[in-house]
Parts: C-alpha cells; sequence; structure tokens
C-alpha cells in the first residue's frame, strides 16, 4: 500500500466516523510492526500546506515513529528524542522508501491498532472515573504478543 494510498483511506474512515479534520488519525503500521503518524493538511508541515487530495502532497508531516529513523533525522524537530517529535516537510519518496524495507503499510494492522489505542483510550477514561489502577505495560505486552501471532497467521 502505498502513502497515498494509505492517506486517502485514513481520510474516508474520517469521514465515517464524522471527524471534522481531513487529516488522517491513523498511524501507519508496516507489516514489521514499526509505526509512524503520516499527516498533510493546511495544519500540517507538508507541501503543499493546504486540504488537498492526497496524490497532491510531494512532502507530509510524519509525527512519533515507534523507532529511530536515522534517514528522517536531519527533519526532526528535536533530534534529542527521535521517537516523540515531528519531522516536517519530508519527502514522501523517503518516507516510502524507509516503509517499504520496514515492510510496506498493512491497512489490517493499522486498523487494528487503532481500535486498540481507542479501546485503550476509553479504558484509561473508565478507570479514571472509578479510580482505580490499570496496568498500561501487561496490556501492551498482551497486545504486542497478539500482533506478533496475527502477523504469523498473515505471512
Amino acid at each position: 500500500m502505498t502513502i497515498y494510498e494509505f492517506m486517502q483511506r485514513a481520510r474516508e474512515l474520517k469521514v465515517k466516523r464524522h471527524e471534522e479534520s481531513a487529516a488522517p488519525i491513523l498511524r501507519a503500521v508496516t507489516w514489521k510492526l514499526f509505526s509512524v503518524s503520516i499527516q498533510a493538511s493546511r495544519h500540517h508541515y507538508c507541501n503543499p500546506r493546504g486540504d488537498f487530495h492526497p496524490s497532491n502532497y510531494t512532502h507530509v508531516e510524519l509525527g512519533f515513529p515507534s523507532k529511530e529513523v536515522e534517514a528522517w533525522m536531519e527533519f526532526a524537530e528535536d533530534q534529542a528524542d527521535p521517537c516523540d517529535t515531528v519531522y516536517g516537510y519530508v519527502p514522501i519518496t523517503l518516507v516510502e522508501m524507509v516503509l517499504d524495507k520496514k515492510g510496506g503499510i498493512s491497512w489490517p494492522l493499522s486498523i487494528l491498532i487503532d481500535s486498540i489505542q481507542n479501546c485503550r483510550y476509553y479504558c484509561e477514561l473508565y478507570t479514571r472515573r472509578l479510580k482505580t489502577k490499570w496496568n498500561h505495560q501487561n496490556i501492551k505486552l498482551t497486545f504486542m504478543r497478539k500482533l506478533r501471532k496475527l502477523r504469523k497467521l498473515l505471512s
């Protein structure tokens, strides 16, 4: 799946969810379980800057990759913390090259991770209301194990 296809499907999903912003909310997840936020709209560091069809963009904003990517470091807003920063005006060709090396974008895994994150958000909200503790690490480990099993089944 190309970045353009991913961005278009993410926007279509937002419309189905009745969300206002044109920018995708999903994290792109590769078959090797690398993830990154890919954004392009009038609110992001992209070229051209505006709300256009995804195929019009030559540069996008990336955010919060799951692992450091040396090829993107020159675009990092905070090079001291590469997994907790945004990367502005990154050429799409460079993004696709890196994501292809990491197995390519997986739409099913991207949707699965999005569902897990939404579930986690509502669980956190619920537990705050009940004033109970919720062990994020154990749940994250459980989900990662399930993702690895799913990856083996799909490959």
